[in-house]
């Protein structure tokens, strides 16, 4: 599991809090998440990141963190429009965190992160902690890190163990 280090030096996740979780200070350990949990797909470190990003009030510079990246790729075969068209076709699910996923990302690629925002803010916080472990399997599933990228095997019981079934 991975944990993160305060200013202060305190080590553990009891250490993330709002003043001690710049926006470097996030995208470095989701960055050191990737790392760890396609080095060793667990769930301990996919849930450990959701946990302290979440007592940091921190959920969205996590799923910016992981969306940028993300919606500056190209889907295969499609244009920018066509890429938003599929993703809004693929929101209208009975399961809402893949919903809120796809509909976060083609807000985030057609309106801006503003627009992505007041979408993930418009549901509940389990959802958006849900939302948030799917979009790390996904990203360590199709970008991945230095280590290489999640095989389909472990993303497929990584997100059996960590998404809730919404529907």
């Amino acid at each position: 599991m991975t944990t993160y280090q305060d200013p202060d030096g305190d080590v553990g996740l009891s250490s993330a809090t709002p003043a001690s979780m710049t926006a470097a200070a996030v995208e470095a350990l989701v960055e050191e998440t990737v790392e760890a949990v396609v080095s060793a797909p667990a769930a301990e470190s996919v849930l450990g990141l959701v946990d302290v990003l979440d007592r940091a009030g921190a959920l969205w510079q996590g799923a910016m963190a992981l969306l940028g990246p993300a919606a500056s790729r190209p889907m295969a075969g499609l244009g920018e429009l066509e890429a938003v068209a599929q993703l809004r076709k693929l929101a209208d699910t009975p399961d809402l965190v893949s919903c809120l996923n796809h509909t976060v990302s083609a807000e985030f690629r057609e309106r801006g992160a503003a627009a992505a925002y007041e979408v993930w803010e418009a549901v509940g916080a389990d959802l958006r902690r849900g939302a948030l472990a799917q979009l790390l399997v996904g990203y360590c599933y199709s970008i991945g890190g230095g280590a290489g990228i999640l095989s389909s095997k472990d993303t497929v019981r990584l997100l059996q163990q960590v998404v809730p079934v919404t529907w």
